[in-house]
């Protein structure tokens, strides 16, 4: 009896120890889910944040995109205003200068003659346009297609004038004046000369 039940005791003991021993690799095993739960849960939180920050980039890159798109738009605009507003500058110089040609091709015919005058010796050069610049004048009548062939010429072609040479380059020079100025002020007259002019 003592035998068997000190085998029975013993019997006890390797079951107990056995059973001790399932115990404690059962807690090992929880520990180990319990160990990898909370890694798992770390890896997601650590997914979620990066998921979180590429959210935040994305969402970033969208602005800067949109920003960029609108200063882009700001530039074309600003681009073309300005370009449409120099171009009208420019082409109010077109015409600005259009009309400045046509108003300068009245003083300065395409096709000019010259007359070189000789004028008691003293030789002067002018178009013809410039001579018979005022209307109604002696030059403008006596060089006229109508009377120009009765004017004398001296042996070298030239027309002759027997005139004061010094009053007529004051006439020349007034005339010459006159066509780049039409209003151009009557000539200083020397004290000298006045006589001369009458």
């Amino acid at each position: 009896m003592t035998s068997m039940a000190g085998t029975g005791s013993m019997a006890g003991t390797g079951f107990g120890g056995y059973a001790t021993g399932g115990t404690g690799t059962g807690l090992r095993a929880v520990e180990s889910d319990a160990l990898i739960e909370s890694s798992f849960r770390r890896l997601l939180a650590s997914i979620e944040t990066e998921r979180e920050q590429i959210r935040g980039s994305w969402q970033r890159l969208q602005q800067d995109r949109d920003s960029t798109t609108e200063e882009l738009e700001r530039l074309r605009q600003e681009t073309e205003t300005w370009c449409y507003s120099e171009k009208t500058k420019v082409d109010g110089e077109w015409r600005r200068l259009d009309q400045l040609s046509e108003h300068m091709s009245a003083f300065w015919p395409p096709v000019t003659e010259v007359i070189q005058i000789n004028c008691s010796g003293q030789i002067f050069t002018i178009p013809k346009t410039t001579l018979c610049g005022i209307s109604g004048s002696v030059l403008s009548e006596m060089f006229s297609d109508d009377f120009i062939h009765e004017i004398p010429r001296d042996e070298q072609g030239r027309f002759f004038l027997d005139f004061n040479p010094q009053c007529f380059g004051i006439v020349v020079e007034y005339l010459r004046n006159r066509r780049l100025k039409p209003d151009a002020p009557l000539p200083l007259v020397p004290s000298s000369q006045q006589r001369n002019m009458e």
